[in-house]
């Protein structure tokens, strides 16, 4: 979900009828510089690449790290690394 600065929700990626985005119990998310969105799941080791519109660009399976459950995402001021 995406909420405005007054907390409206403005829009939703994944639910009924579309593909289960977020259904691996998503842990971070983060906005790339042209406004890309990008949000790892912990559950399903899934990270989702989507355009500032929603729409998926493609996703990535990552295999879980042997200390923590599931991926997460770090940004920089250049982007998402």
């Amino acid at each position: 979900m995406q909420l405005d600065p007054t907390g409206r929700l403005t829009m939703q990626v994944g639910g009924r009828d579309q593909p289960p985005v977020g259904e691996g119990q998503p842990t971070d998310v983060a906005v790339g510089p042209g406004g890309d969105l990008w949000a790892a799941e912990a559950e399903s080791g899934r990270v989702w690449h989507l355009t500032a519109e929603g729409a998926i660009v493609r996703d990535s399976m990552l295999r879980k790290a042997s200390t923590l459950d599931g991926p997460h995402l770090a940004t920089t001021a250049g982007g998402v690394c």
